[in-house]
């Protein structure tokens, strides 16, 4: 066989086997960032799952504690009340007390 075949053979072979290389340094990097991600992604899960049994946790004291909230609710309401009519009548007394001395000579 002539030299030229043995060269253009010797090129496939190189070529070939450079191709492979790289190739399989390629798929090594992907399966590498994929184990990484799986990982990272494994992380997050279990932060989130953390966050979400602390959620439920706090909803569920939230819950025990309603009736003693909604009873404070009332017990503002009766109080603010009673603070508007103190007030309406602390208005009406400096209403009378300001036309009294309306009149009241000052120096």
């Amino acid at each position: 066989m002539p030299i030229g075949v043995w060269l253009c053979v010797a090129f496939l072979i190189v070529v070939s086997t450079v191709s492979l290389a790289r190739v399989f340094r390629v798929a090594l990097e992907t399966w590498r960032t994929l184990r990484s991600f799986g990982e990272r992604v494994d992380d997050t899960a279990g932060a989130l799952n953390s966050g979400s049994e602390r959620l439920s946790a706090r909803a569920a004291a939230l819950s025990v504690d309603l009736p003693r909230l909604e009873a404070a609710i009332e017990n503002l309401r009766v109080t603010l009340a009673r603070q508007a009519v103190l007030r309406a009548a602390l208005r009406d007394v400096q209403d009378a007390v300001s036309a009294a001395t309306a009149f009241y000579p000052r120096k």
